[in-house]
């Protein structure tokens, strides 16, 4: 039986809070039925008897809204399966060639670490150098006691935003700087969320401080609560 890490922060992002429940349950499905390079093929009436609903899958793409991609029909690709599975890849493990090659085979890309014949790689700068020497890899350095599930999820979403843009960030050590400007983790979340929404670069703290008429924005608690509760009515409705 495969093994695979599963995001349980998914219950509380506002996308995937905002699913129809037929959509939910073939998000869940096609992530645990994928291979190991998150590529799916899917034959429409054993999906769909094996999830319970009768799935538009074509409505399901549209939905994902840019996190699931249509290779051909019939074959899906989750876009955010390899990195969030293995991280940066490198050609140099056996698994991750494997994803690499399987990959290339159809045309996609996904991250890489280390060097590769004929794959552009950003250029190693100073502060990775440091990075790699001290052993700890790239990852966000938060204050004391901001570590949590919530602030990794928003900011990795962002990241994948901004990699979708093709502006990706040199690096979440360096990110991490600007941590110490912001007044709580709660604030660091909702500018993160509010940002990968709206397709901000900058994590910039006053995005999400109250504004000079004193009307502050809303939380990301409370966007959650505000899905909850469009999702309990469109329940409700027979909309679900």
């Amino acid at each position: 039986m495969a093994k695979r890490f599963t995001e349980t922060s998914k219950w509380n992002d506002r996308w995937f809070v905002g699913l129809p429940g037929d959509l939910k349950l073939a998000w869940i499905y096609c992530c645990d039925q994928c291979d190991h390079a998150g590529v799916l093929e899917i034959v429409e009436p054993v999906a769909n008897v094996q999830i319970g609903f009768e799935i538009n899958w074509d409505d399901f793409v549209e939905q994902c809204a840019g996190r699931v991609q249509k290779i051909e029909p019939g074959k899906f690709w989750i876009k955010s399966f390899v990195d969030f599975q293995y991280g940066e890849l490198n050609p140099e493990n056996r698994v991750h060639k494997s994803v690499l090659t399987r990959l290339k085979k159809l045309g996609l890309s996904s991250p890489l670490r280390g060097p590769s014949k004929g794959v552009r790689t950003r250029t190693r700068t100073r502060t990775d150098k440091k990075e790699d020497v001290s052993g700890e890899g790239d990852d966000w350095v938060f204050p004391e006691g901001w570590d949590c599930p919530e602030a990794r999820n928003a900011l990795d979403e962002w990241v994948a935003m901004r990699r979708r843009k093709r502006k990706p960030i040199v690096s979440k050590r360096s990110t991490s700087k600007i941590f110490r400007k912001f007044d709580s983790v709660s604030h660091l979340i909702d500018v993160a969320e509010l940002c990968e929404s709206q397709g901000y670069q900058g994590l910039k703290p006053e995005y999400c401080r109250e504004t000079g008429s004193g009307r502050s924005m809303t939380t990301s608690a409370q966007r959650r609560v505000e899905n909850t509760k469009s999702a309990i009515e469109r329940f409700a409705n027979g909309s679900i």
